[in-house]
């Protein structure tokens, strides 16, 4: 069986329609009843710009659909060059992503360096309080220099997803990503 071509306008209009209905399921997500999902099984793939754009409080409203599983980028590079700049009140960069923060950092016993892995770390246990396991496997994404770029952070409710998701980010398969 032959499958089907499509001339450029075509794709172009289906990617159109495409986004138009993504554009309008997560407005309604945000702002209507979640009943219509309830039932479904989901994955989310929060794909932001930077930290800032990594919102919690979508985390935790998707978060009331009980079959949902998450796969976001969470930007490490952004965190590094940034934190010890956030620690000023009058920022608020990274406020969306984990809500408090700020009032939690233990100043005198962390040094700028261990900054960036204590808010991953209170970021991941965020995560968690809201009933999710966050896979052991998280790809880190590098540049040609070295340098991290994100942390691909996989978090479920239900062991198989963990397990599938575990298969997915093995070694092997980075160039994936």
């Amino acid at each position: 069986m032959r499958l089907p071509t499509y001339s450029a306008s075509e794709k172009l209009n289906w990617l159109i329609g495409f986004t138009r209905i993504g554009l309008f399921s997560i407005t309604y997500i945000l702002t209507g009843s979640l009943d219509l999902f309830r039932g479904s099984l989901a994955l989310a793939y929060i794909d932001p710009y930077n930290l800032e754009y990594l919102s919690f409080s979508i985390i935790q409203r998707l978060a009331k659909l009980q079959s949902i599983d998450f796969a976001v980028h969470f930007s490490t590079m952004d965190l590094t060059r940034n934190i010890d700049l956030e620690l000023n009140p009058q920022r608020g960069r990274f406020d969306h992503t984990l809500p408090g923060w700020r009032t939690k950092v233990p100043s005198n016993e962390l040094s700028k360096a261990s900054l960036p892995s204590w808010f991953f770390n209170q970021w991941c246990g965020a995560i968690e309080s809201l009933g999710f396991k966050i896979s052991h496997q998280m790809p880190l994404i590098s540049n040609g220099q070295g340098s991290s770029i994100y942390r691909l952070v996989f978090f479920s409710r239900h062991p198989l997803a963990d397990r599938i998701w575990g298969d997915v980010a093995k070694e092997r398969n980075l160039s994936l990503f």
